[in-house]
């Protein structure tokens, strides 16, 4: 697993700074000879700057949640809130995509948990929507609370295969790799996820659900955590 992590990782990082290599050879060498294709040049530089800087930063983030580097900062928060202010944020980037967003929350949801990090798993299965849903099509957003607080978020889309239904979680894991290069994530968004979950006492899960009347069939991507952290929860979070 080690050797396949390490392999991954080094293809994604090699991959834009060999086209950032290749523009700037490029225009060193005055193959961009009009404004135009200078400007265009430099747009491919950029765009592969920001993924490569993104995939280190998730690099850095996977590897610190694992090794228990990033200790929860517990604070009492509403989850309804952070929940539409994460979705609001997104919207311009599902409209780009011909995709709707539609939330359904609680009045208010108040937990103790990290807000920073719940706010980067919300964000990283929004982002797994985008990368990965087809569009046009809505993708739904919804909170539940039980003994629980628990979020859904439904991706329009063929279903996944079962043998993909546990591996979407582990770390470069691509259920289609002819569309690698479409994708804005490096693979490792739902690894972070899954860390931070579990590290709130919680689980996580995927499953396709199939079309109802009025809607398109799904793939349903959902965290759960418990509203109130255990003793042990707590002791750990004190202790670190």
């Amino acid at each position: 697993m080690r050797r396949d992590f390490i392999a991954n990782a080094s293809h994604e990082l090699k991959t834009p700074i060999a086209l950032i290599r290749g523009y700037a050879e490029g225009l060193s060498q005055g193959v961009a000879s009009t404004p135009e294709a200078r400007a265009q040049y430099i747009e491919v530089i950029l765009d592969e700057t920001v993924r490569l800087n993104r995939h280190v930063q998730e690099l850095l983030e996977l590897s610190l949640w694992e090794s228990g580097q990033s200790p929860l900062r517990r604070e009492r928060f509403d989850l309804t809130e952070l929940v539409d202010e994460v979705t609001a944020r997104f919207a311009p980037r599902f409209r780009e995509d011909q995709m709707e967003v539609t939330v359904d929350t609680p009045k208010s949801l108040e937990l103790d948990a990290d807000r920073e990090s719940l706010c980067q798993a919300l964000s990283n299965f929004l982002t797994n929507a985008i990368d990965h849903g087809r569009g046009p099509g809505v993708v739904r957003v919804s909170l539940t609370a039980g003994s629980s607080a628990r979020l859904e978020v439904a991706n329009p889309g063929a279903p996944l295969p079962d043998a993909a239904i546990e591996r979407v979680w582990e770390s470069y894991y691509k259920t289609d790799a002819s569309r690698q290069r479409t994708f804005s994530g490096a693979g490792l968004g739902l690894s972070i996820v899954k860390r931070i979950i579990e590290v709130h006492g919680g689980s996580c899960g995927c499953r396709n659900q199939i079309a109802q009347p009025g809607e398109a069939a799904s793939v349903v991507f959902w965290w759960e955590i418990p509203l109130q952290p255990s003793r042990h929860e707590v002791e750990e979070t004190v202790n670190r």
